[in-house]
């Protein structure tokens, strides 16, 4: 059984108001050249097809665009979709009857029956004489549905998956390759990527709670390729950089296995974004401008540039970085600021919170902005904008 494995797509996704359909579009471009020459029995995506709930028209219609083409690049193969963090299930599964059609599964949430248990063959694919794939979406930990009306909601994640490796271990009378999809973190991964560490709410799972018995566990939700257990338990990661923090190889894996039980075998297709991501970094505006200079007149990337000092930034700072760059049009700054976790507040006592119901409160609008300022960026007032400031207060306040 070969399978392609990929995750994290995020279409609709805005980087800093800037569309990204043609960074998303050139990447299904390599996949299905990918999918073409391979030639694979499965292609598994495991979670977040969308960057949110509710995607746009243009999202939509460039999922469905993507999935016919990639259906178009090998007739054989079987697609199977599950819903990830970010995505809707609901609006996932609506379209089912239709692909289901085109040999594309889509699994957007689990139907429950009447008494809040499942039945796991519902979530069991076969693949020909080639294998099974298992595929698991999205559940947030106290929501798995439950393998029997006694099931304490502590022990659903666990017994939901012993109940689904448990049917597909009865069918698997051929000792076929079984790969199961999930869409969530798994203790000690990698979470180089995703800003302190958030990602909808988080979760951590320890690999025991999924049970055994599948051959590959196909991986979604942490964005940096990686594995978990070599050859076994792996994230494709996401084909193209979501942050800045992702100026790492993308890639989709290739997964090989002869039969139940034997070690999978894994190559990886890396993936050429179409903008790559760049942050420069320096002690003064001056010294980051001169850097962004050096940037190529055909470079197509985004950057961010970081200040390393507590001197305050002109208003002008993005400005001032866009006409160093200007003619230059694949060169997308996304933002210009401070370092902030490496500026010191000097008065915290005075960052706490104003009782505004309070008839005590002597509070002025300058003790306002100072205290709001402290409170969002962990740092004084610059002098310059307490300047600014305190002339607008002035002039609101005489007129």
């Amino acid at each position: 059984m070969k399978i392609i494995h990929t995750s994290d797509w995020h279409l609709g996704q805005n980087f800093y108001c800037y569309d990204r359909e043609d960074e998303h579009e050139f990447f299904i471009s390599q996949l299905e050249d990918i999918i073409r020459e391979e030639q694979p029995d499965a292609l598994v995506v495991s979670g977040d097809i969308y960057d949110n709930i509710a995607p746009s028209i243009a999202a939509l219609e460039l999922f469905v665009r993507s999935v016919m083409r990639l259906r178009d690049a090998c007739q054989s193969c079987t697609i199977v979709i599950t819903a990830g963090n970010h995505d809707s299930g609901n609006r996932l599964n609506v379209l089912r009857p239709v692909w289901d059609a085109h040999n594309v599964k889509v699994f957007g949430s689990c139907q429950c029956n009447d008494d809040k248990t499942f039945n796991p063959d519902e979530l069991i694919v076969r693949i020909g004489d080639k294998g099974y794939v298992v595929a698991v979406p999205f559940f947030q930990t106290m929501a798995f549905p439950q393998a029997d009306v006694n099931t304490p909601r502590e022990e659903r994640q666990k017994r939901f998956f012993e109940k689904l490796m448990g049917t597909v271990a009865e069918h698997n009378h051929d000792y076929l390759p079984i790969i199961l999809m999930a869409h969530l973190a798994v203790s000690g991964c990698n979470l180089r990527g995703h800003d302190n560490g958030i990602v909808g709410g988080m979760e951590m799972h320890t690999l025991d709670k999924l049970n055994t018995g599948y051959d590959y566990l196909a991986l979604g939700h942490i964005h940096m390729p990686q594995d978990i257990i070599a050859n076994h338990v792996r994230y494709s990661g996401s084909p193209i950089p979501l942050s800045f923090s992702e100026d790492y190889q993308h890639s989709v894996t290739i997964v090989e296995i002869d039969r139940h039980g034997d070690t999978p075998h894994l190559r990886h297709k890396d993936i050429v974004p179409l903008r790559t991501v760049r942050t420069i970094r320096a002690t003064s505006l001056d010294d980051a401008l001169q850097e962004l200079a050096t940037v190529g007149n055909t470079e197509q990337v985004y950057i961010r540039i970081i200040i390393d000092n507590k001197e305050s930034l002109p208003a002008n700072a993005e400005q001032l970085a866009r006409e160093v760059v200007e003619g230059k049009e694949g060169v997308r700054i996304c933002e210009v600021r401070k370092d902030m976790s490496k500026v010191q507040v000097t008065q915290t006592t005075e960052a706490e919170d104003i009782d505004l119901t309070s008839t005590d409160n002597t509070f002025t609008p300058m003790d306002l902005a100072q205290r709001h300022y402290r409170k969002q960026v962990q740092s004084d007032l610059p002098a310059d904008l307490e300047e600014m400031m305190r002339k607008v207060i002035n002039e609101i306040t005489n007129n």
